[in-house]
């Protein structure tokens, strides 16, 4: 009696350890991960201008954030801003149709008057005007710049450590180590020469459009056309560098996790002889919730990136559409002097339009690479 008592319970065991483990609940999984790596955090980082240009689309979340992500959305945000960057710029458009008559009062007075005393302080007051014009534009831009990346690399700041943990739950362990040492350093200098050199990098460029419209004994706009071009090769240069080392130490990490990956369930799978395939089910289920989580905190940060950045981006390029406007018009009554300050100008926001979308796609490939395993 014993001994069949003994059997039916040793049955009894295998067979209760031999059930597959698939039919965890996977909500609970997730759960209990969005607690223990604190992805619920991160949704108190999301910048307030971020939540109000995304407010008409829908709310980011880590829930809803995919759902914003769409063509539609995306046109629609960027038709939305461009209507209301030019609306916001009705003041300079007036202050720059005011600036063009001057000019055209300039173009009327004789050549001789022009060489006169008179032509000399019309010049002279043409190019006061269009400096205090400018002047405003130029340091609001670049503080706007600095505002709107200070708040998209803060939230960064709480977004890649959760990523990068995610990464290393999904069993990508070596993967996380690298990239995340990239991404790192990358968003540190990125972060260092934005705060750091766009208001003084201004002011000179600001200088160097006064003091080409005041004299030609010195070729400004040459000089500002060569700074612009060292600028973005330096910050093209550190994009091509970035990227080729995010790139080479994601597949170079991934092969290295691959094999690692599989030991591990095929270690748990031979933990026990009859349990084993449950064992190793319950890993690929643990791993594919992570891998869940960190698509969705993946897109978190993609659309705070879109709903942060494009704003100033396009209000540079409006800026500079207005500028080549004035530039034509300069062109077209023949004032060098202006011509000049306007070139300079138009070098200044090129630089400044470069140096965003470039650091944009810095922080957008960092987020790619971590998301697309």
């Amino acid at each position: 009696m014993k001994a069949r008592i003994f059997i039916a319970v040793f049955i009894f065991i295998l067979i209760f350890l031999s059930v597959p483990f698939h039919a965890t609940d996977t909500d609970k999984i997730i759960d209990e991960q969005i607690e223990d790596y604190g992805v619920d955090d991160i949704e108190e980082y999301i910048p307030d201008s971020a939540k109000e240009n995304a407010e008409e689309y829908g709310e980011i979340t880590i829930d809803e954030a995919k759902s914003l992500l769409n063509v539609e959305n995306a046109i629609g945000f960027c038709i939305k801003v461009f209507f209301s960057v030019f609306g916001n710029k009705a003041r300079l458009i007036i202050e720059l149709a005011a600036l063009a008559f001057v000019m055209w009062l300039f173009n009327v007075l004789s050549e001789e008057n022009r060489q006169s005393g008179i032509g000399k302080i019309l010049n002279f007051v043409t190019v006061a005007a269009a400096s205090a014009i400018f002047f405003d534009a130029v340091f609001v831009t670049a503080d706007t710049l600095i505002s709107q990346f200070g708040e998209l690399f803060t939230f960064l700041s709480s977004l890649i450590p959760v990523l990068l943990t995610l990464t290393a739950a999904e069993g990508y362990t070596a993967t996380a180590a690298a990239v995340g040492s990239a991404v790192s350093f990358g968003i540190f200098v990125v972060t260092f020469l934005i705060n750091s050199f766009i208001t003084p990098f201004t002011a000179m460029y600001l200088s160097l459009g006064i003091a080409s419209s005041m004299t030609d004994s010195v070729d400004f706009r040459k000089i500002a056309q060569s700074i612009r071009n060292i600028v973005n090769g330096i910050f093209g240069a550190i994009f091509c560098v970035f990227s080729a080392i995010m790139v080479s130490q994601k597949y170079f990490a991934l092969a290295g996790d691959s094999l690692s990956r599989r030991t591990l369930k095929f270690a748990a799978g031979s933990f026990l002889p009859l349990a084993g395939s449950g064992i190793s089910e319950g890993v690929d289920t643990a791993f594919a919730c992570a891998a869940v989580l960190r698509t969705n905190v993946g897109s978190v940060g993609v659309a705070v990136l879109f709903f942060t950045v494009v704003p100033p981006v396009m209000e540079i390029g409006a800026t500079l559409f207005l500028i080549a406007i004035t530039r034509a018009i300069c062109g077209f009554f023949e004032n060098e002097a202006l011509a000049s300050f306007f070139s300079v100008m138009s070098n200044l926001f090129a630089v400044l339009l470069t140096v965003s979308v470039l650091a944009a796609l810095m922080v957008f490939l960092s987020l790619a690479v971590l998301v697309r395993l």
